[in-house]
């Protein structure tokens, strides 16, 4: 038997939202300001819940970075991961990682953020890494996305990829919003909003 413990990003171990906030240091926020009111139709639509998630951070994603240096985008996420994610940690987040990480438990972050600026905190803190993966191609970011957006049921598609779960495993889950439901309907024991 195996114990897992899967846990959200966003809003369950972080105060605040870890893509708008790297956006901020990446970019700067004059250039936010700008390409915000480029892509507003899909900020707009996201707001209005006419947009899934996936097509507006596409949006975003595409608007901010397509055309980038691949070293640029992934040393500003490694700058990001080592000295602005640690700080936006819940305490009792952290105080809950590290006691399933003590438990010797299999301990993975689900997230729909991208995993070039998790990596680097995920390394330090030893636990595993899903995340949502940008494309890279001749040294260029191409502003798309090489994995679906891991956000919804595509959590659970993501965790069965990694981890190969078997009936007598006991699952924990953490999450704070609609985008965990699958992930939490998964677990033997569910916490929703948890750190808060």
């Amino acid at each position: 038997m195996t114990t897992y413990a899967f846990f959200d990003l966003d809003g369950t171990l972080t105060s605040q939202d870890s893509f708008f906030r790297f956006l901020v240091e990446a970019v700067g926020w004059p250039r936010l300001a700008i390409g915000a009111v480029r892509r507003l139709p899909w900020l707009l639509g996201y707001g209005a819940g006419l947009l899934s998630n996936d097509p507006a951070k596409r949006a975003i994603f595409r608007e901010f970075f397509a055309g980038w240096p691949a070293d640029r985008l992934l040393q500003a996420g490694r700058d990001f991961s080592c000295t602005v994610l640690p700080g936006m940690i819940r305490p009792a987040g952290r105080q809950r990682l590290a006691w399933h990480c003590a438990q010797g438990h299999v301990v993975a972050i689900v997230s729909a953020s991208f995993e070039f600026y998790l990596e680097a905190w995920c390394q330090a803190e030893g636990v595993h890494l899903i995340g949502t993966r940008c494309e890279i191609r001749d040294g260029r970011v191409t502003g798309e996305f090489l994995s679906p957006n891991c956000h919804g049921p595509e959590k659970v598609v993501r965790i069965r990829e990694r981890f190969d779960l078997r009936e007598d495993d006991y699952i924990y889950a953490y999450g704070d919003s609609r985008g965990d439901r699958e992930m939490l309907d998964l677990a033997d024991e569910a916490f929703f909003q948890p750190f808060r």
